[in-house]
């Protein structure tokens, strides 16, 4: 499945996708969510080795279709060498359901990936709209009796042009009077 069905078929937004060294990469939340729609479900999940630096899961997962059911293990790990969480087991369980849930949907054929199975797969800093943002576009398009936007996919730079321009607006009409 390519990125761009993948994001259509399970609604996914900008903050559940991005591009990394020419990989996709998906958010844990994100895959948890399609593992919900496609019906996946947790078999067991089986220690293989746990010391205070390593710690690595057997996972295993049915795909419940009604035609034919497919079941995928697959190992999860996590270890002081590759993981900068300090809790390693959460880890080596994440990353132990994300590979076999994006096993199951294929999308590993594609080049897409979890962020939790390689520290450098994590998200580079967020150009998603703050909360400090949305509280004031709120607070302004009440003041103002504006429509309220939508900040599903909202940059940080689209809201501080939108900032702006009520901004603006505000002070033109003041001024005018």
């Amino acid at each position: 499945m390519e990125i761009k069905d993948l994001v259509k078929k399970y609604n996914l937004n900008k903050s559940d996708v991005w591009e990394c060294h020419g990989n996709w990469i998906l958010t844990h939340d994100s895959i948890t969510k399609i593992s919900h729609i496609e019906n996946i479900i947790l078999n067991k999940i089986e220690s293989i080795f746990q010391t205070e630096t390593e710690c690595r899961f057997l996972v295993t997962m049915t795909k419940e279709d009604a035609t034919s059911p497919m079941t995928i293990t697959s190992v999860g790990e996590a270890s002081k060498a590759n993981c900068q969480s300090k809790y390693l087991g959460s880890m080596a369980e994440k990353r132990g359901i994300d590979r076999c849930v994006l096993k199951l949907i294929k999308a590993y054929e594609n080049g897409i990936y979890s962020e939790e199975e390689a520290e450098n797969f994590k998200k580079p800093e967020s150009s998603m709209v703050t909360i400090k943002q949305k509280n004031l576009i709120t607070n302004l398009c009440v003041k103002h009796k504006l429509k309220q936007y939508d900040y599903k996919t909202m940059t940080k730079d689209e809201a501080s042009q939108i900032i702006s321009d009520i901004n603006e607006h505000q002070t033109y009409l003041e001024n005018k009077n």
